[in-house]
């Protein structure tokens, strides 16, 4: 598709990344090396001009992304989804590849008109830490119950203030109550397993924090039926440690059909 030149344009991307070797997504005042600047300096460079990006999800330093959704506006481009595509993926360091481009809705923000996130974290159990997991997935030395972790993990779902497993940032949130639609644990090989956590929006290491409880749980240390008056009592010190960044991955995320241009693929 060509546009025309004097005409806005709102462009859509779908990016994965390793975060091993990043700051987060956010730029950062101390000129760290993040996604956000990463992609920033490529798409300036195209365009010829300064953008402004927005993502769906703030990863934070060392997280992973499968399908984290950008979007920026431009004016007076002439560039095509296909070459834009492919131009950013011959610019960008190997551990950033877009998957997708499109043209989406000048009012349409990635952040805002979410419906749900999906998010995947990988632990690894055992003597030893693969060399080849080490940089994704959390190692845990100690046997877990998996019993109790899935004992535990209805208590998660529905609609709840989660406060117990926030992390105070720099912007306090204003509503704490979320909800859980899906919190399941497979195994996905020899002393390996997934925890599959998905929801309408999470707050400041909200998801690191729900998996380091359910090890807890795994480990004995908190029983499966607290997990109600953890909830309740809204207090962070009830909960689990914070599992480590490492084993976090952005897996999906999931719009309203009407908040897209119509031919878009999610």
């Amino acid at each position: 598709m060509l546009y025309l030149p004097h005409m806005e344009h709102r462009f859509k991307l779908i990016v994965s990344y390793d975060g091993t070797d990043f700051f987060g997504w956010q730029h950062s005042q101390k000129d760290l090396a993040t996604i956000e600047a990463t992609l920033s300096a490529a798409l300036e460079k195209i365009f010829n001009q300064p953008l402004k990006l927005e993502a769906a999800s703030r990863t934070d330093a060392g997280v992973h992304a499968q399908g984290q959704v950008v979007c920026f506006s431009v004016k007076g481009s002439t560039i095509t989804t296909g070459q834009l595509q492919l131009s950013l993926n011959q610019m960008l360091p190997r551990s950033i590849r877009v998957f997708h481009v499109d043209v989406c809705a000048l009012d349409f923000y990635p952040s805002i008109h979410v419906l749900k996130k999906s998010y995947q974290y990988h632990i690894t159990t055992g003597p030893y830490h693969h060399p080849f997991d080490r940089f994704y997935s959390w190692h845990i030395l100690s046997p877990l119950c998996l019993k109790s972790i899935k004992a535990a993990m209805p208590h998660f779902l529905g609609t709840h203030d989660f406060t117990a497993f926030v992390n105070q940032g720099n912007t306090p949130y204003a509503n704490h109550t979320r909800t859980l639609f899906d919190l399941s644990l497979e195994q996905t090989g020899p002393q390996k397993y997934t925890f599959n956590v998905c929801g309408d929006s999470f707050m400041y290491k909200m998801v690191r924090n729900i998996v380091g409880t359910l090890v807890h749980v795994g480990k004995k240390r908190i029983d499966p039926e607290n997990i109600p008056a953890i909830i309740a009592g809204k207090n962070r010190v009830d909960g689990g440690e914070t599992a480590p960044a490492q084993g976090l991955f952005l897996q999906k995320v999931y719009y309203k059909q009407h908040a897209i241009t119509e031919g878009i693929t999610l």
